[in-house]
Order: C-alpha cells, then structure tokens, then sequence
C-alpha cells in the first residue's frame, strides 16, 4: 500500500522527518482570500490565478508550477492508498484542507485510507513549533479521517457564502473534529456586516487609530498575538495596515 502526505506548505516540507517514508505533495494555495466560487474546478483555478498575479505579484506560470501541478499530483494517486493531511487549525489552513478533501471527493478514489493530522494541543496552529519527534508522534497518533462527503459540502458552503449550512456541517463534524467548528467561527467573525468590517479588520483599525505611529511590523505582531486562529500571513494583513493608514 503505497503512502502519501499531503503537506500545508514549504515550511513543512522543509523540515518534513526523514523518518516518515511516503510521497509529499505540498499545497500552496491560500483559500482565506480571494475568488472561492466558479462553474467548474478548472475556471476556479484560472480565476485564482489571476487574482495571486494581481495581489501577490505573481505570473500564471508561477501559479500552474507551485499549485496546480502539485494539485494534479492528488489525481495520480492509486487505488488502495493511505493519504495523510497534515492541516493546522486556523481558519487558512482548515480552508484549505475543506477544498483539498472536497477535490479528492470529487476524484473518487477506491479503498482509500485517509488520515488528519493536527498539531500538539499546546502548538494548534503552528507546526513549526514542533521538534522533528513531535512530528513523528502526531503521525503515529493520526486519527481516522471519515464523513469525506460532509467536509465536502463543508468547502461548498464556504465557497458559496452559505454560513448557515456552514455552521450545520461543523455541528455534525463536532463530535469528532472539534476544532472544524472552532474555524467557522473565526470564519463568520471575520465577515464584514453593517456595523463592522470583521473582527480582524477592526483590531488593525482601532490600533492604528490609536497609534498612528506603529510600524506594520508592530502592528503586525500585535494582530498575530491576538488572533493565531486565523492564520493570516503579512501579506493580508498589510492590505489592512495600507488601507486603515490611509484613515488616519
């Protein structure tokens, strides 16, 4: 029975142990911002395609060679394999493992077994918190991924701005996936409505507006201490500090 370990990143496949024998596949996409829904998994990724080359500096040969030949590799995947997805339990991460699970429902593959992997309890969003045993621990203590059609129709209810269904998923899935209903959360408070911009946008407002002369870096320390579960990189929460700067 051949292996796979579908990985959350670079960072991960980095400092991957050499202990745990199996293919890497890395995911590389960022499903926390930007175009979630489209008539087809193909116009999806042209769409996103051309949302990183506008928003990340980015060229579509870059986005076909790091994400969508890494996301082909799930396809080429046997029959009667063992895929583990190491996924940390912030909302970037847990929205990226809802598409890669609902992308290996669609392919349909026979006797597979499949397994997710989470952080230590004292490291939930960070992986690179863990030593090279730590690792090798959380894989020996994988737990049993299963409810494959409900995770899903839990990226379809993202993608489609459904929180009510949302929130329907992650209360079935709570018995044996606590953390699922821990990132929806994060999910709809993070969603403008009439009297906020989200609950992060707020915090990076308020603090500039009462102090204007924080560095993003400052700033963005700040943000990261308070909110982990969201797993935002500099990257998104820079278009904040730019656009609430400019209020000032």
């Amino acid at each position: 029975m051949q292996e796979y370990h579908i990985l959350n990143g670079d960072a991960l496949r980095n400092r991957f142990p050499a202990e745990l024998k199996g293919k890497s596949i890395v995911f590389r996409e960022c499903f926390i911002d930007g175009p979630l829904k489209a008539q087809s998994y193909e116009q999806l990724l042209i769409d996103r395609s051309q949302y990183i080359k506008q928003e990340y500096n980015s060229t579509h040969q870059e986005y076909n060679d790091l994400v969508i030949k890494e996301l082909e590799k799930l396809s080429n995947i046997p029959d009667n394999s063992e895929v583990n997805f190491w996924f940390e339990d912030d909302l970037f991460c847990q929205s990226n493992l809802w598409f890669v699970l609902h992308r290996f429902h669609q392919i349909n593959k026979k006797n597979i077994k499949l397994y997710l992997i989470r952080p230590l309890n004292a490291f939930p969003y960070s992986y690179g918190h863990h030593s090279n045993n730590e690792l090798i621990h959380i894989y020996t203590n994988r737990q049993k991924l299963e409810q494959l059609e409900l995770w899903s129709n839990l990226w379809k209810s993202y993608s489609d701005g459904n929180t009510t269904t949302l929130l329907q998923i992650a209360t079935q899935l709570k018995s044996n996936y606590s953390h699922v209903r821990a990132a929806v959360d994060s999910h709809i408070n993070r969603l403008p409505n009439n009297n906020s911009d989200g609950q992060p946008q707020e915090f990076v407002k308020n603090l500039i507006k009462q102090n204007p002369n924080l560095s993003f870096k400052q700033v963005f320390i700040a943000f990261q201490d308070k909110f982990p579960q969201y797993g935002y990189g500099d990257t998104q929460v820079r278009k904040w500090f730019d656009q609430y700067q400019k209020l000032v």
